[in-house]
């Protein structure tokens, strides 16, 4: 016999045996004898089942979620649904605006943050919090403790319940990555097309990469980086440039230089080579020592930014900035000028001279190959150095630019005096550059022929000038002669300007196209002639005049 249900009815799971209802009156005999279990009076269902008690578990099992209730609770909840019809909205909780602030420092960036949420209809909703990468130190939600729950996927997400606008409140935490040149911010925040993401940094930084930046400030005084940066949806990853301070404390480099001074008798001029190795950390700004009256005129290698000069405690510093933070090898190649006082005498100055010091500064340390060059009209006297290793000259020409050894049209050519090793930076070198008087020494030879028709005197002068590069040669001819003819020894002739002289006679005026440097030796083939007077009418003896030279170098 089969038992009759006690009475509960179980509402949401006939959907599931309605097969079995339909073959089944109101009035059906299974459950038990006629009239034992009476239709309501109020209201007969159109399908009812009653299970045996005993039996209830085989419908309740099973994956889908089910609810027990009593008759009268089912009927209540069928009333409710019949007088409040529900009307769905798409979203009944969002996410307004969002608005972060973070500062960075020691290791770690803290972050905090206020989210306005909007609920938009009744009951208790579920808000997933877009979180990684972080560490939630606190939360309030209006001003309370937020119910903060962590769902299966691992999310974090807060309970809301109430219509109207909410307020999160949250401080996070979150780590900060370092490497040699930059430092970078790896984590995921809730963001809304209005987020905002206000930023303080140590130091004066920029932003690489991972976000808009809308404003940035650097205090001085401080030495702080405000920014204000829109952050995207999804991961962010913000990558900003290593704090200056935090640079120049944990770097190590050192600073190998090549430097030439060239000295003329209208300027000097510095040719530098500075290779910075980066042993340690990285570097974005160079700075460099300029010796007192120069002025850069070049700073020349791919990394360079920008540069300029500074006036630091009543000396000059040369200032570069590289396009970023670099833990390789730069070079610089750098120019500077010093051009004579117009209240001193310049000669009187290079009768002091001085090594200019060009010193890389903010480096471990350094060593410089030093060399001079000197204009051909001038002369080194009285070296004395300090702290510097004589080398061989040749280690410094391979080194030494094709443009200075090739003087420019116009200007003087230079030859190489000096070349020494500096293995610290505490050195010094001093000379005295001076002008020696021009001189010039000719040694000549003459051949006298005498003929029917007169005197055809030549020769060859061999010219070395002692100081200055010759270009013009001087000299007269006493009265009744002339030069025929002025060659060089291949026979190129020589142009010659003449000029008659008082009391008779002609000064002659040889120009040397190429010049002759001080110290080598050009020759010149001369041809005279003279026709003494009644040299051509008849006599057995005459007398021949003195032959007079006076040959000078150009003034």
């Amino acid at each position: 016999m089969v038992k009759s249900c006690s009475g509960w009815l179980v509402g949401q799971w006939c959907a599931a045996l309605a097969s079995l209802a339909l073959a089944f009156g109101p009035e059906s005999s299974v459950l038990g004898q006629e009239g034992t279990n009476p239709p309501l009076a109020e209201e007969i269902p159109l399908r009812e089942i009653f299970v045996p008690f005993d039996d209830l578990n085989v419908i309740l099992e099973g994956p889908n979620q089910r609810v027990f209730l009593t008759r009268d609770e089912y009927r209540k909840l069928v009333d409710e649904a019949k007088t409040k019809p529900q009307v769905d909205v798409p979203h009944k909780v969002l996410l307004v605006s969002a608005e972060y602030s973070a500062v960075l420092g020691d290791g770690r960036a803290l972050i905090d943050g206020t989210l306005e949420i909007d609920v938009l209809d009744d009951g208790l909703f579920i808000l997933p919090l877009d979180l990684a990468g972080v560490g939630i130190r606190s939360a309030a939600l209006d001003g309370k403790g937020a119910p903060l729950i962590r769902q299966e996927s691992g999310q974090p997400a807060v309970v809301v319940s109430g219509k109207g606008r909410h307020k999160l409140v949250v401080a996070l935490t979150a780590p900060l990555q370092t490497a040699a040149a930059q430092q970078s911010l790896e984590l995921t925040l809730p963001t809304t097309t209005a987020a905002r993401l206000n930023l303080q940094v140590p130091g004066n930084i920029e932003v690489r990469g991972g976000a808009a930046v809308i404003d940035r400030q650097y205090d001085t005084e401080a030495n702080v980086t405000r920014l204000s940066l829109l952050p995207r949806r999804g991961q962010l990853s913000l990558v900003l440039s290593l704090n200056n301070r935090q640079l120049q404390d944990e770097r190590v480099v050192v600073a190998r230089s090549v430097i030439i001074s060239e000295v003329t008798q209208g300027y000097e001029r510095i040719h530098a080579t500075c290779s910075y190795r980066v042993l340690h950390g990285a570097i974005e700004t160079l700075r460099l020592a300029v010796p007192a009256g120069f002025k850069v005129s070049r700073v020349e290698s791919p990394l360079v930014a920008r540069w300029e000069e500074r006036q630091e405690g009543g000396h000059t510093v040369l200032e570069t900035t590289l396009r970023e933070p670099t833990t390789g090898q730069v070079v610089l190649g750098i120019t500077a000028n010093r051009s004579p006082a117009a209240d001193r005498d310049w000669i009187a100055d290079l009768a002091n001279w001085q090594f200019p010091r060009l010193m890389p500064l903010d480096v471990d340390g350094q060593v410089a190959v030093l060399g001079v060059l000197a204009e051909d009209r001038l002369r080194a006297e009285n070296i004395t150095t300090e702290g510097l290793l004589p080398i061989d000259a040749a280690a410094l020409a391979g080194a030494i630019p094709a443009s200075v050894l090739t003087a420019e049209p116009g200007a003087p050519s230079v030859r190489q005096i000096v070349t020494y090793y500096a293995p610290a930076a505490d050195y010094s070198l001093t000379a005295r550059l001076v002008k020696p008087a021009a001189g010039l020494k000719v040694v000549g030879n003459a051949l006298l022929l005498i003929a029917d028709q007169g005197l055809t005197l030549t020769g060859g002068l061999a010219l070395a000038p002692e100081a200055e590069r010759l270009f013009e040669v001087r000299f007269t001819l006493p009265a009744g002669w002339q030069a025929t003819q002025i060659t060089n020894p291949d026979g190129t002739v020589l142009p010659v300007e003449r000029f008659p002289l008082e009391g008779g006679g002609t000064r002659h005026v040889v120009r040397l196209a190429q010049g002759v440097p001080a110290g080598q030796t050009a020759t010149i083939n001369f041809e005279a002639k003279s026709t003494p007077a009644g040299w051509l009418a008849e006599w057995t003896s005459q007398e021949l005049p003195s032959m007079i030279w006076s040959l000078a170098p150009a003034n």
